[in-house]
C-alpha cells in the first residue's frame, strides 16, 4: 500500500508542488474493487486542514503537506488523525505526510496501521483532549517520553544501522513512541525517489544509561 505506483504519482502531482506553500494541502484515497481513487487537493487556507471527502469506494488513506518547506514528520496531530480516521473507518490504513529534509531533500512519511485493536486501545487510554496540545504536540507523559527521545538524539545517544541518510530527531521521537505504546502502527519514510523504509526506534537501558537503537528496513 505505501509504495503503491498509483497513489504516488497522483499524490506527488499535487503536494510536491505545495510544501513550499504557506497552507496544508489534503488529498484522500479511497480503494474501489481494482483501483484507488485519488482526490482533488483540498485546502483551509489556515496552518491546518481538513481532509477532503472520500470518493467512490471504502476510505483507504489521506496525504497531506507541511508548509513552507517544513519538516515532514508526522505532528502528534497527525497522529491522532490517522486514529481518528481507523476509528470510524474500519477500511482506512495509511496517512502520508510530505516535506523537506535534511539538505532540501523531499520527504514523504507513511503511517501505517499493522494492529487495529492495539491503535483503538491506545485512543481509548490516551484519548486526544487530554495529550495533544493546541500546538498539534504530545503533552502528559507521551509528550515528556517524546522530547526524552529528541533529546538523546541530538545528544548522539543512538547506536543506527541500514541508514543511508540522517533521520530528524522529531522522526526517532515518534518511532519510539510508536513502539513505546503499542500504538499498532509503524512509521515509514521516502527520500527522493528512494523507496519506502520502516524507521523502528526502541530504548536499551544499561548501567543507568539509555540508548535509542534505530534500524531502518523495507
Amino acid at each position: 500500500m505505501m509504495g503503491n505506483a498509483d497513489i504516488q504519482s497522483k499524490m506527488d502531482a499535487v503536494l510536491k508542488s505545495k510544501m513550499s506553500d504557506a497552507y496544508e494541502w489534503a488529498v484522500s484515497v479511497s480503494k474501489s474493487e481494482n483501483s484507488y481513487n485519488v482526490s482533488n487537493p483540498g485546502t483551509d487556507y489556515a496552518g491546518s486542514v481538513t481532509i477532503p471527502a472520500f470518493l467512490e469506494g471504502d476510505p483507504y488513506a489521506a496525504g497531506h503537506n507541511h508548509t513552507e518547506n517544513g519538516d515532514g514528520v508526522p505532528s502528534g496531530g497527525d497522529v491522532y488523525s490517522l486514529l481518528s480516521y481507523v476509528s470510524n473507518y474500519p477500511t482506512f490504513q495509511t496517512f502520508y505526510v510530505y516535506g523537506k529534509g535534511w539538505g532540501g531533500a523531499t520527504e514523504v512519511y507513511a503511517m501505517n496501521v499493522y494492529d487495529r485493536n492495539a491503535a483503538l486501545t491506545f485512543l481509548n487510554q490516551y484519548p486526544k483532549n487530554t495529550n495533544l496540545g493546541s500546538n498539534q504536540k504530545f503533552t502528559g507523559t507521551i509528550g515528556t517520553a517524546y522530547t526524552q527521545a529528541v533529546q538523546d538524539y541530538n545528544a548522539g545517544k543512538y547506536n543506527a544501522s541500514g541508514i543511508s541518510y540522517p533521520y530528524m530527531s522529531d522522526a526517532v521521537a515518534l518511532s519510539l513512541i510508536l513502539n513505546k505504546y503499542n500504538m499498532g502502527i509503524t512509521l515509514s519514510r521516502k527520500v527522493d525517489n528512494e523507496p519506502f523504509k520502516t524507521i523502528s526506534a526502541t530504548n536499551q537501558v544499561s548501567g543507568g544509561t539509555t540508548t535509542i537503537n534505530i534500524s531502518n528496513c523495507d
